[in-house]
């Protein structure tokens, strides 16, 4: 038989790695993925790159690049012809979906693992058309114009992070920045591949990071997290992540200012 053929639209960053976990699930299925320029994660398939709406944010969305994402996002779709598209992240995977309803495909919004009480915008509008809402958590079904269907919260690396995780620890405290953050400094880890990332976190006493899926990774591997949530994510769902964090692991602590840990 046949296997079905599914595109998985998403974004760099944190994004990425959700997409990494859907194409997981999606084992039984031929996989295409649709990213951005700004990703270079190697998805080991076929993979097509668009324009980003915007690099982070604090920016306006650019005209051009939306219209080059909406066009792209249609030859992509056109020439593949999936049977199904997942939608992961923000901006870009709108516009796949969109298609993809139009051309009667099956379409399924992937909601980030760090909201807990607030939907993402894009899985919100796409829940007015799409198939289903994956969820990571149960206080987001029922926010949702669509179903909203529950899944595990799937984690391409959570089988290695006792292989990640060392008893040696070489390091006392690193920084993880989130893409918002200009910051720069001794022990800032910028700029690494995600494997990279783990390692060093696993090594690491003390991690302080953003409320993204890092620090659901850092929680794993280090021996204490502190969790500054971004101000400016929308509807504060950094802080709301960051409280489960610190009700759900006793390892993790919620602070306000990343700058004072910083080495310069």
């Amino acid at each position: 038989m046949t296997k079905k053929k599914a595109l998985i639209a998403t974004k760099a960053g944190g994004h990425s790695i959700k997409a990494l976990g859907v194409k997981e699930k999606l084992k039984d299925r031929k996989i295409i993925v649709l990213t951005d320029t700004k990703d270079s994660r190697d998805y080991g398939v076929k993979t097509y790159r668009t324009e980003r709406l915007r690099t982070n944010l604090k920016e306006w969305f650019s005209p051009l690049s939306i219209l080059k994402n909406i066009f792209k996002s249609l030859k992509v779709i056109l020439k593949e012809n999936p049977d199904e598209i997942y939608c992961c992240g923000a901006n870009n995977s709108f516009f796949a979906g969109f298609w993809g309803k139009l051309f009667w495909k099956k379409v399924v919004a992937v909601e980030a693992n760090n909201r807990i009480k607030s939907p993402s915008k894009t899985p919100k509008m796409l829940s007015w058309f799409c198939d289903e809402v994956w969820v990571s958590h149960q206080e987001l079904k029922g926010k949702y114009r669509g179903k909203a269907v529950k899944k595990k919260m799937v984690h391409p690396f959570a089988e290695d992070f006792e292989k990640f995780r060392s008893k040696n620890k070489e390091f006392d405290l690193l920084v993880v920045p989130s893409s918002v953050d200009s910051i720069g400094g001794k022990n800032v880890l910028k700029g690494l591949e995600h494997e990279e990332l783990l390692e060093k976190m696993g090594k690491t006493k003390k991690i302080v990071t953003r409320g993204g899926i890092t620090s659901w990774e850092a929680v794993h591997l280090a021996d204490e997290v502190i969790v500054i949530p971004v101000k400016e994510s929308h509807e504060n769902h950094q802080q709301d992540f960051a409280e489960w964090l610190e009700k759900k692991f006793d390892n993790v602590k919620i602070e306000k200012n990343i700058e004072k840990y910083v080495e310069t």
